[in-house]
């Protein structure tokens, strides 16, 4: 029996205004609570969600995510549990939902680095005795040659025409990556690649919103880290870059 269709977004004003609010109702005011995207904040322990789940913990939670592997995300399985049904991506290539896809895999000769005192240090300090490897390339170091050279190697890949999204590192180098991209491409138009992050804010939007746009071809390439990584709405897209994340 239900006891109310409520929705637990009229609870949620705390995290507009960080006025308590969601304790206004009882404990057991829901039976039954959906999060969507519940890698994100219910699966922290700290998060403002987890709190809100744990006041209505009498209530069924059912938590959905296309990401639940992910290793900053292993919270997941610790709250929600093991998974009660799975959808694989083959299932939905294979139904018809989600579109077929080719790996193309780009190998470059430097995946470390040590440092020689014949090379220059343009900025920041380094560590003489570190191996540098593939994760800490584009975060904790960066080598121009290396990053430009990757950048003209799938921009010679790709039809520079279709609709493209290359992930990166983190915001920085999604900034650079998208300066590498303006300077390699073949199409005139300054406004050809551009970068979506959190700290491009509006302005990132409007672009992201253009770019999703089907009769627009212009931006035609965007640069971003993370914030696109658990899905948008572009159908236009014919090519993802992993670049360095």
């Amino acid at each position: 029996m239900t006891k109310t269709s409520g929705s637990l977004s009229s609870c949620l004003s705390e995290v507009e205004d960080n006025t308590p609010k969601f304790n206004d109702y009882p404990p057991d005011f829901f039976d039954f609570i959906i999060i969507d995207e519940c890698h994100r904040g219910g699966a922290k322990d700290e998060s403002t969600w987890r709190g809100i789940l744990e006041y209505f913990s009498p209530a069924v939670q059912l938590g959905l995510t296309a990401t639940p592997k992910r290793e900053h995300n292993a919270d997941t399985y610790a709250y929600f549990g093991d998974p009660v049904y799975i959808y694989a991506l083959k299932d939905g290539i294979n139904d018809g939902f989600l579109t077929p896809f080719k790996v193309r895999e780009i190998e470059t000769t430097l995946d470390e680095y040590i440092y020689s005192p014949d090379d220059d240090v343009i900025e920041g300090a380094i560590d003489d005795e570190k191996t540098y490897t593939e994760t800490d390339f584009n975060r904790i170091i960066e080598i121009q040659e290396r990053e430009r050279y990757r950048v003209q190697l799938f921009m010679e890949e790709i039809d520079q025409n279709q609709k493209t999204i290359v992930f990166c590192a983190n915001q920085d180098h999604a900034l650079a990556v998208r300066d590498l991209i303006n300077q390699m491409k073949i199409s005139n138009n300054p406004n050809y690649c551009h970068r979506v992050t959190a700290n491009d804010g509006k302005l990132g939007e409007q672009h992201l919103k253009t770019f999703q746009d089907n009769e627009k071809n212009i931006p035609t390439i965007l640069t971003t880290s993370q914030k696109l990584s658990t899905g948008v709405d572009a159908r236009n897209v014919r090519n993802i870059v992993l670049e360095g994340v």
